[in-house]
């Protein structure tokens, strides 16, 4: 069964929760559901946004873009702990020269629910909807294009995270190119296994990175 087949399904049900989740922070802690969007909250952008999530799979599914076979099982543990050895740099960084602003995280116990549910929006806003814009210019077979538009895609969030950045010019250029790796390395999991695949890197980055490092900073351990 082409991997692309499951990935409807799974991404609905990845959307319900993430919708739930970023549902439950708007209720609990509303501030936390608005820090990224302003007035909207993040669950009512992303309920917005998924109907062109479903309609950007469908059109990667038969645009080319899943024309890699997987065999045997998607390694899913492997994906979580690669997204997870990522955090590790900006951890270094966090510890040598404080470069992040003191509120970067969303404060436990709303943290596990929000970075869930906008691990999901990400994939879908800075992932499938760009990547399926592309697609429709020209199917994504294996070739130049594919590469090309990876490459274009993998620049949405590098440019999103310099555009916030208030860190010193060398860091910002350092943490760009590692977050354009990480992109490149993530279209290229999904090409491979599917959108789960993807997602998992996220999720594994954000379980260490926000989530438990984010949750030592709120105890007071880092300071």
């Amino acid at each position: 069964m082409r991997q692309a087949a499951r990935d409807l399904p799974a991404y609905l049900i990845c959307v319900t929760a993430a919708c739930l989740a970023l549902g439950y922070v708007e209720i609990t802690s509303p501030e936390a559901g608005r820090r990224f969007f302003g007035a909207w909250p993040a669950w009512a952008v992303f309920l917005g946004l998924a109907p062109l999530g479903v309609t950007a799979l469908v059109i990667l599914n038969r645009r080319g873009a899943r024309a890699d076979q997987t065999r045997g099982s998607v390694p899913y543990l492997r994906l979580l702990l690669m997204g997870s050895s990522f955090a590790l740099l900006p951890i270094g960084l966090d510890l040598v020269a404080d470069p992040f602003p003191p509120d970067l995280h969303v404060p436990w116990p709303a943290a596990p629910f929000y970075y869930a549910g906008m691990a999901v929006l990400a994939e879908t806003a800075l992932h499938l909807l760009p990547l399926a814009v592309l697609a429709l210019i020209w199917p994504l077979s294996p070739g130049a294009w594919r590469m090309l538009c990876c490459l274009a895609v993998a620049t949405l969030e590098v440019a999103m995270q310099v555009g916030m950045s208030q860190t010193d010019p060398i860091i910002t250029i350092f943490i760009a190119t590692y977050i354009m790796l990480f992109n490149l390395l993530q279209l290229r999991i999904f090409l491979r296994f599917g959108f789960l695949a993807m997602l998992s890197m996220r999720l594994g980055f954000y379980a260490i990175w926000h989530l438990a490092w984010g949750g030592l900073a709120q105890l007071g351990w880092l300071s």
